[in-house]
């Protein structure tokens, strides 16, 4: 039989920070209460009839088997990394999409029933309560998700995997599937941690914390990190206070004041938060999901261009990288962590340019430093939430940290 691989971009970002919204794919890093494991096929959850699950009931409308079904990175210029696989087992309907009609009851009708039969629960809700039932909310049954021990970057020459769903063909794009064979192989992979979500248990650790960010649906929203950070180190002392903490190996001029500006217009884009002091720069570009922007044929991207700006001063700018922790530390390794890859394949001059700051360590020095504002400071009341906000993305790894909003959207529902 012929072979085939599925290919999923993953939600994230500005699709979860709108009200009602959650990924789909959230079920893909969790276990249901009796310990079974379901994935959902991007997009709407359905499925091609002839897709064949390795080692299923072979049906007479399937001509491909498919082993594995990869989440991937967005495609920026064709390329993309592929950040776990998941081994498939059954595949467990063959439904088309339908918006509106009769059909669409039907699909709805036969996917109930399928909830109820196999018991999927998630801290004690069935899945239909979940998430919405627009769609088929399941998929197929697997076995267990891996995690790629560093990015692997694809870079199709004939297919073009730019949406959210691919299938890649053997007979169809050949010189393509050799390629992106023997890179999987040639990858380490290892197994990812997934548990049944508990639920109404004592939070005892510092995250996944409600601030008023949940409250105006913004917690995804990387421009209020950006806003929030500006507003603190305009405060006294802070800025100094994070400049020593986070680059205390770097030659910093403090005999001279910096001005904290946010947004700042340089060519081809806007500095998150910068500063000035006449003979040095300092930039800080946040990056909570997204990718580096700007990437331009010479291989560099707006990161060589806010360097460049820095330069014009009289000592060498110090830069830094804010990304959640999960995209700045590798939990099982001591390899590059997400953003160096990407640096390193973007715009791979700035590798070591850019000192990277994890959101929980920001939450942690706001936290130490909090003797420093009085109540003169326009947000003060606020700060436990700010803190909170930025310690709520100190996740080590991407899997914990979706696994804390499927259980933060299970306990909504109470």
């Amino acid at each position: 039989m012929k072979k085939a691989i599925i290919l999923n971009k993953m939600f994230e970002g500005s699709w979860n920070d709108k009200e009602g919204n959650i990924s789909h794919e959230i079920i893909d890093f969790a276990l249901t209460d009796n310990g079974d494991y379901y994935v959902y096929n991007v997009p709407y959850g359905c499925c091609p009839k002839w897709v064949h699950i390795k080692g299923d009931t072979l049906k007479d409308c399937e001509t491909h088997e498919v082993e594995y079904l990869y989440l991937t990175s967005e495609s920026r210029r064709g390329i993309f990394d592929l950040k776990y696989r998941i081994k498939l087992k059954h595949k467990l309907h063959s439904f088309s999409y339908h918006k509106t009609g009769k059909k669409k009851d039907i699909v709805s009708g036969e996917m109930e029933q399928l909830y109820e039969k196999r018991s999927i629960t998630y801290g004690g809700k069935k899945i239909s309560e979940i998430l919405d039932t627009d769609t088929p909310l399941i998929t197929f049954e697997a076995d267990y998700m891996e995690t790629a021990v560093e990015p692997i970057s694809i870079n199709f020459s004939e297919y073009n995997y730019q949406r959210n769903k691919g299938y890649l063909k053997e007979d169809e794009y050949r010189n393509d599937y050799v390629y992106f064979k023997e890179a999987v192989k040639k990858a380490k992979w290892i197994r990812t941690g997934l548990n049944p979500i508990v639920v109404n248990v004592e939070n005892t650790n510092q995250y996944n914390k409600k601030t008023f960010l949940d409250l105006i649906i913004k917690a995804e929203s990387e421009e209020c990190y950006t806003n929030m950070l500006f507003s603190v180190l305009n405060q006294p002392g802070i800025f100094e206070a994070f400049c020593k903490t986070f680059a205390s190996d770097r030659n910093i001029d403090y005999s001279h004041h910096f001005h904290v500006a946010r947004e700042h217009r340089v060519v081809s884009g806007r500095m998150d938060i910068c500063a000035d002091n006449t003979v040095q720069r300092v930039i800080i570009e946040n990056k909570l999901y997204s990718g580096l922007n700007g990437i331009k044929k010479d291989d560099t991207t707006q990161l060589s261009r806010y360097y460049e700006w820095g330069l014009k001063a009289d000592i060498e700018p110090v830069c830094f990288l804010l990304v959640p922790d999960f995209r700045a530390f590798l939990s099982h390794s001591n390899r590059k962590s997400e953003i160096e890859f990407e640096i390193e394949n973007n715009d791979s001059e700035m590798s070591g340019k850019y000192i990277v700051v994890s959101y929980g360590n920001v939450g942690n020095f706001i936290d130490k430093h909090k003797h420093l504002f009085n109540e003169n400071y326009e947000y003060f009341r606020y700060l436990d939430d700010i803190i909170a906000a930025f310690r709520n993305y100190a996740y080590p790894s991407k899997s914990e940290y979706v696994q804390a909003l499927f259980r933060q959207r299970i306990q909504e529902l109470d």
